[in-house]
């Protein structure tokens, strides 16, 4: 979920625009990738199921620092 700005987002061969507002799913195991464009700073929601176990592992390990 899109909370703030617009990006160009890349979701296997597909790219498309996304702003505040939009939602977007990420299939797993797809390549993806977002770049921000224009003035605000992207915003946006990561909701990750089945939970990544390895993602909140990193999650703690930065908070160690």
């Amino acid at each position: 979920m899109v909370y703030g700005g617009k990006a160009r987002l890349k979701i296997g061969d597909e790219e498309r625009i996304v702003e505040k507002g939009d939602f977007y799913c990420v299939p797993a195991n797809v390549l993806h990738s977002d770049t921000a464009i224009g003035d605000d700073p992207f915003i946006m929601l990561d909701i990750f199921y089945p939970v990544r176990e390895d993602f909140i592992e990193k999650c703690r390990q930065k908070g160690k620092r």
